[in-house]
């Protein structure tokens, strides 16, 4: 079929949808970076596997109900974030039971294992120009790096950003 601008539009909701667990899970909770990952390809693959199927025609659904042809296709981005939420799930069950990470055939005795592998793989300049790194990012070391730091819109009111705006309009 003819791909328009809500095809395109769909295509590309799809894919920034999948990053929404990853910032929520990621910066939020203490679910591992492998659950997350997992998640992604899972939600990428199966809005891919939609939006191809939607593209060359073949779409499975409309054969089966053809009145989901007028159905509009921001669905696939639904079910690939849904998809991608539910392998999050499902991974980190596994992980917690051990049963596929990293440390399931090491000793129990070594709990801070993934916080020493951190320290150590830090690099010296890190440790040295940075005392407030210790291998794992938080959201309360975000903050604590960011106090201080003003944004663009937020610094004397945002004149600056509405110069610019006034300025290149004026050079129209």
């Amino acid at each position: 079929g003819k791909a328009n601008y809500g095809v395109y539009l769909v295509i590309q909701q799809g894919i920034l949808w999948q990053a929404f667990p990853a910032y929520l899970f990621g910066l939020y909770t203490k679910v591992k970076a492998k659950s997350i990952l997992f998640g992604l390809i899972m939600g990428v693959l199966s809005d891919l596997i939609l939006i191809i199927l939607n593209l060359t025609g073949n779409d499975p659904f409309v054969a089966i109900d053809p009145p989901l042809a007028k159905l509009d296709k921001a669905w696939f981005a639904l079910v690939g974030v849904t998809l991608n939420l539910i392998s999050i799930g499902i991974t980190k069950i596994f992980i917690r039971n051990n049963c596929c990470s990293d440390t399931a055939d090491e000793p129990s005795n070594n709990k801070n294992h993934y916080n020493e592998t951190a320290q150590e793989s830090a690099s010296v300049i890190d440790k040295k120009f940075n005392p407030r790194f210790d291998g794992r990012l938080t959201l309360d070391k975000i903050e604590d790096i960011m106090s201080g730091i003003d944004e663009p819109l937020t610094k004397y009111k945002g004149i600056f950003v509405y110069l610019c705006c006034i300025c290149c309009r004026r050079g129209r």
